[in-house]
Protein backbone atom coordinates (compact mmCIF):
# COMPACT_ATOMS: atom_id res chain seq x y z
CA UNK A 1 0.00 0.00 0.00
CA UNK A 2 1.28 3.12 -1.09
CA UNK A 3 1.76 6.13 1.63
CA UNK A 4 1.05 9.71 1.20
CA UNK A 5 1.32 12.65 3.46
CA UNK A 6 -1.37 14.38 5.22
CA UNK A 7 -1.21 17.35 2.94
CA UNK A 8 -1.02 15.30 -0.59
CA UNK A 9 -4.48 13.48 1.07
CA UNK A 10 -6.07 16.73 1.58
CA UNK A 11 -5.05 18.02 -1.82
CA UNK A 12 -6.58 14.94 -3.37
CA UNK A 13 -9.63 14.77 -1.52
CA UNK A 14 -10.14 18.75 -2.19
CA UNK A 15 -9.13 18.33 -5.99
CA UNK A 16 -12.45 15.29 -5.85
CA UNK A 17 -14.34 18.20 -5.14
CA UNK A 18 -15.91 19.93 -7.74
CA UNK A 19 -17.54 22.90 -7.10
CA UNK A 20 -16.68 26.65 -7.17
CA UNK A 21 -14.38 28.72 -4.39
CA UNK A 22 -14.61 32.53 -5.09
CA UNK A 23 -11.72 34.25 -2.99
CA UNK A 24 -11.34 37.74 -2.06
CA UNK A 25 -9.32 39.83 -0.10
CA UNK A 26 -11.11 42.96 1.82
CA UNK A 27 -9.33 45.63 3.00
CA UNK A 28 -11.32 49.32 3.99
CA UNK A 29 -14.54 47.30 2.50
CA UNK A 30 -17.20 47.80 5.27
CA UNK A 31 -19.43 49.32 3.01
CA UNK A 32 -19.14 46.73 0.01
CA UNK A 33 -19.33 43.24 1.14
CA UNK A 34 -23.22 42.46 1.61
CA UNK A 35 -23.88 43.98 -1.92
CA UNK A 36 -21.04 41.47 -3.37
CA UNK A 37 -22.34 39.01 -1.06
CA UNK A 38 -25.33 38.67 -1.70
CA UNK A 39 -24.47 38.73 -5.53
CA UNK A 40 -22.01 36.15 -5.47
CA UNK A 41 -24.66 34.31 -3.60
CA UNK A 42 -27.57 34.53 -6.34
CA UNK A 43 -24.90 34.21 -8.75
CA UNK A 44 -23.51 31.30 -7.63
CA UNK A 45 -26.80 29.44 -6.42
CA UNK A 46 -27.72 29.92 -10.23
CA UNK A 47 -24.77 27.21 -11.28
CA UNK A 48 -26.25 24.14 -9.47
CA UNK A 49 -22.88 23.21 -8.06
CA UNK A 50 -21.41 23.04 -4.63
CA UNK A 51 -19.63 26.29 -4.15
CA UNK A 52 -18.38 28.85 -1.14
CA UNK A 53 -17.43 32.34 -0.66
CA UNK A 54 -13.90 32.65 1.01
CA UNK A 55 -13.27 36.55 2.76
CA UNK A 56 -9.91 37.20 3.52
CA UNK A 57 -9.89 39.94 6.11
CA UNK A 58 -6.35 41.68 5.54
CA UNK A 59 -6.91 42.77 9.21
CA UNK A 60 -8.96 45.59 7.75
CA UNK A 61 -9.23 48.69 10.56
CA UNK A 62 -12.78 49.56 9.34
CA UNK A 63 -14.65 46.84 10.95
CA UNK A 64 -14.85 45.12 7.42
CA UNK A 65 -14.02 41.35 9.39
CA UNK A 66 -16.71 41.56 11.73
CA UNK A 67 -19.32 42.59 8.96
CA UNK A 68 -18.12 39.46 6.97
CA UNK A 69 -17.85 36.95 9.90
CA UNK A 70 -22.29 38.33 10.61
CA UNK A 71 -22.17 37.46 6.56
CA UNK A 72 -20.87 34.19 7.35
CA UNK A 73 -23.37 33.04 9.96
CA UNK A 74 -26.36 33.87 7.81
CA UNK A 75 -25.14 32.49 4.67
CA UNK A 76 -23.61 29.26 4.89
CA UNK A 77 -21.54 29.02 2.13
CA UNK A 78 -19.39 32.21 3.61
CA UNK A 79 -16.24 31.47 5.00
CA UNK A 80 -13.85 34.12 6.39
CA UNK A 81 -10.18 34.36 7.28
CA UNK A 82 -9.16 37.18 9.34
CA UNK A 83 -5.24 37.49 9.04
CA UNK A 84 -3.07 38.43 12.42
CA UNK A 85 -2.11 41.49 10.87
CA UNK A 86 -2.27 43.19 7.65
CA UNK A 87 -0.03 41.01 5.00
CA UNK A 88 -1.11 43.33 1.92
CA UNK A 89 -3.23 41.92 -1.03
CA UNK A 90 -1.02 39.55 -2.97
CA UNK A 91 -0.23 37.47 0.82
CA UNK A 92 -4.05 37.63 2.14
CA UNK A 93 -5.30 36.01 -1.65
CA UNK A 94 -2.36 33.29 -1.53
CA UNK A 95 -3.72 32.42 2.33
CA UNK A 96 -7.70 32.13 0.83
CA UNK A 97 -6.31 30.33 -2.26
CA UNK A 98 -4.82 27.84 0.26
CA UNK A 99 -7.86 27.49 2.02
CA UNK A 100 -10.18 26.95 -1.14
CA UNK A 101 -11.52 23.38 -0.94
CA UNK A 102 -12.79 23.00 -4.96
CA UNK A 103 -11.57 22.46 -7.67
CA UNK A 104 -12.28 25.99 -9.67
CA UNK A 105 -11.03 28.94 -7.88
CA UNK A 106 -12.51 32.44 -8.67
CA UNK A 107 -10.72 35.54 -7.87
CA UNK A 108 -11.71 38.94 -7.65
CA UNK A 109 -11.42 42.39 -5.58
CA UNK A 110 -13.99 43.30 -3.16
CA UNK A 111 -15.07 46.14 -4.11
CA UNK A 112 -18.08 45.61 -6.91
CA UNK A 113 -15.95 46.45 -9.74
CA UNK A 114 -15.75 43.30 -10.98
CA UNK A 115 -19.13 41.92 -11.36
CA UNK A 116 -20.45 38.55 -9.96
CA UNK A 117 -22.93 38.40 -12.57
CA UNK A 118 -19.90 37.44 -14.89
CA UNK A 119 -18.76 34.79 -13.41
CA UNK A 120 -20.65 32.12 -15.53
CA UNK A 121 -19.06 33.48 -18.55
CA UNK A 122 -15.84 32.65 -16.98
CA UNK A 123 -16.99 29.38 -15.84
CA UNK A 124 -18.57 28.82 -19.33
CA UNK A 125 -15.22 29.03 -20.77
CA UNK A 126 -13.40 26.42 -18.45
CA UNK A 127 -16.57 24.21 -19.18
CA UNK A 128 -14.83 24.76 -22.98
CA UNK A 129 -11.47 23.21 -22.68
CA UNK A 130 -10.02 26.52 -20.79
CA UNK A 131 -7.94 26.16 -17.49
CA UNK A 132 -7.31 29.05 -16.92
CA UNK A 133 -9.74 32.36 -18.10
CA UNK A 134 -8.56 36.24 -17.54
CA UNK A 135 -11.42 38.41 -17.40
CA UNK A 136 -10.73 41.56 -19.59
CA UNK A 137 -12.75 44.72 -18.93
CA UNK A 138 -14.27 46.07 -21.58
CA UNK A 139 -14.34 49.93 -19.97
CA UNK A 140 -12.99 50.51 -16.79
CA UNK A 141 -14.67 53.61 -15.13
CA UNK A 142 -11.89 53.99 -12.46
CA UNK A 143 -9.24 56.69 -12.52
CA UNK A 144 -8.10 56.89 -16.54
CA UNK A 145 -4.46 57.90 -15.10
CA UNK A 146 -4.15 55.00 -12.49
CA UNK A 147 -5.52 52.61 -15.27
CA UNK A 148 -3.00 53.62 -17.53
CA UNK A 149 -0.09 53.05 -15.37
CA UNK A 150 -1.58 49.90 -14.32
CA UNK A 151 -1.89 48.48 -18.00
CA UNK A 152 1.70 49.41 -18.76
CA UNK A 153 2.93 47.99 -15.50
CA UNK A 154 0.75 44.44 -15.92
CA UNK A 155 2.26 44.45 -19.71
CA UNK A 156 5.93 45.24 -18.56
CA UNK A 157 5.86 42.33 -15.94
CA UNK A 158 4.04 40.08 -18.18
CA UNK A 159 6.41 40.08 -21.01
CA UNK A 160 9.23 40.06 -18.42
CA UNK A 161 7.68 36.58 -17.60
CA UNK A 162 6.76 35.41 -20.79
CA UNK A 163 3.32 35.54 -19.99
CA UNK A 164 0.83 35.12 -22.97
CA UNK A 165 -1.40 37.08 -21.95
CA UNK A 166 -1.16 40.26 -19.61
CA UNK A 167 -3.40 38.94 -15.69
CA UNK A 168 -6.53 40.34 -13.92
CA UNK A 169 -7.66 39.96 -10.81
CA UNK A 170 -10.69 38.68 -12.10
CA UNK A 171 -9.81 35.43 -12.88
CA UNK A 172 -10.69 31.51 -12.44
CA UNK A 173 -8.74 28.80 -13.08
CA UNK A 174 -8.24 24.55 -12.46
CA UNK A 175 -7.53 24.54 -9.26
CA UNK A 176 -4.66 22.12 -10.24
CA UNK A 177 -2.56 24.92 -12.13
CA UNK A 178 -1.81 25.77 -8.64
CA UNK A 179 -1.76 23.13 -5.66
CA UNK A 180 0.01 21.02 -7.78
CA UNK A 181 2.71 23.39 -8.59
CA UNK A 182 5.80 23.20 -6.87
CA UNK A 183 6.72 27.11 -7.80
CA UNK A 184 3.90 28.49 -6.25
CA UNK A 185 5.49 29.78 -2.94
CA UNK A 186 8.44 31.03 -4.22
CA UNK A 187 6.58 32.93 -7.58
CA UNK A 188 3.99 35.45 -8.58
CA UNK A 189 0.72 33.88 -8.69
CA UNK A 190 -0.07 34.75 -12.27
CA UNK A 191 3.61 33.66 -13.64
CA UNK A 192 2.39 30.39 -11.85
CA UNK A 193 -0.91 30.01 -13.63
CA UNK A 194 0.36 31.15 -16.78
CA UNK A 195 3.67 29.03 -17.13
CA UNK A 196 1.43 25.51 -15.47
CA UNK A 197 -1.13 26.59 -18.05
CA UNK A 198 -2.71 24.81 -20.88
CA UNK A 199 -5.44 26.71 -22.51
CA UNK A 200 -5.30 30.37 -21.45
CA UNK A 201 -7.85 32.35 -22.77
CA UNK A 202 -8.70 36.44 -22.07
CA UNK A 203 -12.73 36.96 -22.13
CA UNK A 204 -14.03 40.84 -22.01
CA UNK A 205 -16.74 41.70 -19.55
CA UNK A 206 -18.09 45.00 -18.83
CA UNK A 207 -16.83 45.99 -15.62
CA UNK A 208 -18.70 47.58 -12.90
CA UNK A 209 -18.50 51.21 -11.38
CA UNK A 210 -16.60 51.21 -7.97
CA UNK A 211 -17.15 53.94 -5.61
CA UNK A 212 -13.69 54.12 -4.80
CA UNK A 213 -10.00 53.83 -6.16
CA UNK A 214 -8.36 50.89 -4.78
CA UNK A 215 -8.39 50.75 -0.71
CA UNK A 216 -4.54 49.73 -0.92
CA UNK A 217 -2.69 53.03 -1.38
CA UNK A 218 0.09 54.13 -4.45
CA UNK A 219 2.77 53.27 -2.21
CA UNK A 220 1.29 49.76 -1.02
CA UNK A 221 1.00 49.19 -4.60
CA UNK A 222 4.21 50.48 -6.03
CA UNK A 223 5.32 47.57 -3.14
CA UNK A 224 3.86 45.47 -4.23
CA UNK A 225 4.76 45.42 -7.74
CA UNK A 226 8.74 45.35 -6.97
CA UNK A 227 7.64 42.24 -5.03
CA UNK A 228 6.54 40.95 -8.21
CA UNK A 229 9.49 42.30 -10.34
CA UNK A 230 12.17 40.77 -7.76
CA UNK A 231 10.85 37.78 -7.90
CA UNK A 232 10.58 37.14 -11.75
CA UNK A 233 13.74 38.78 -12.22
CA UNK A 234 15.03 35.72 -9.34
CA UNK A 235 13.34 33.50 -11.44
CA UNK A 236 14.70 34.34 -14.65
CA UNK A 237 18.19 34.32 -13.35
CA UNK A 238 17.72 31.13 -11.76
CA UNK A 239 16.94 30.09 -15.48
CA UNK A 240 19.96 30.95 -17.02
Amino acid sequence: MDEISTGCLANKIRESLHGVSVVVPIFHAKLFITELAERLFKTLQSLDTHFEIIFVNDASPDGSGAVATQLGKKIPNIKVINLPRRLGQRRALLAGIEAAQYSVIITMDDDLEHPPEAIPCLMDALAHGHDLVYAVPSLRPRNQIRNWASTVALRFLSRLAFLKLPPTAFRAFDARLYRRNSLKQSLPLDLVLGHASQHACGLTVPYGSSARCSNYGLVTLIQEALIILFQILKWRLSKQ
